[in-house]
């Protein structure tokens, strides 16, 4: 958690801007750097901590244990109450810059908070099941294609879906091919690049 919170000041220090493309492409470098690294680890470390890595970087509940949960739950409530407090902020934001300052929104706070608060929760999600990165893109879109209304209904269903979403991946994976247990992580990853192909093929016209 610690390290996900250092990585994402070294991007927006470096970055200055989290609303230019200079942001994005700072973290794809740190991105890249961070996965040296851990190739590394990985080409030197005992064959069993590289095991235990293997299953951590895949994506999976089993390493989750309800000690390191309520550790998790503790740094992840904070950032969840900063998006339901800044909701309503950013909802009037969508309006445009100019409106949104004329309506009293400060919008270079609400940018910073609305950039840590997701930092937060993916820390503490990450230490606890490792990486399932197809559920922020496949559970906030299928939340708007749903529900409708603000900011406070699509964090509640985007909440939910992705819950369901890593329940019902776990559940599939332990299974589908059992005995042998495949990560979430892969499961959601073969349903996620699908998705996630699609939703930019129905967007071209607007990338």
């Amino acid at each position: 958690m610690v390290g996900g919170i250092a990585v994402a000041l070294l991007v927006l220090t470096l970055a200055r801007d989290c609303s230019r493309p200079r942001f994005i492409l700072i973290g794809i470098g740190v991105s890249w750097s961070l996965a040296a690294a851990v190739g590394i680890f990985m080409t030197t470390a005992d064959v069993r901590d590289v095991q235990t890595a293997m299953i951590w970087l895949a994506g999976s509940l089993q390493t989750a244990t309800w000690p390191l949960l309520a550790v998790a739950f503790c740094w992840a409530l904070p950032g969840a109450i900063i998006l339901f407090c800044t909701a309503r902020a950013a909802d009037v934001a969508l309006l445009g810059d100019r409106t949104a300052v004329g309506l009293g929104v400060r919008l270079q706070q609400l940018t910073m908070l609305r950039f840590f608060a997701p930092v937060l929760l993916t820390s503490a999600s990450v230490s606890c099941v490792g990486s399932l990165g197809f559920v922020g893109l496949m559970a906030p879109h299928m939340a708007r294609f749903v529900l409708r209304g603000g900011q406070v209904s699509l964090l509640c269903g985007s909440a939910l879906i992705g819950a369901l979403l890593v329940l019902a991946t776990d559940t599939l994976g332990r299974l589908a091919f059992a005995p042998l247990q495949i990560p979430a992580g892969i499961v959601i990853a073969l349903v996620g690049c699908p998705f996630f192909v699609i939703l930019l093929w129905r967007r071209r016209d607007a990338l």
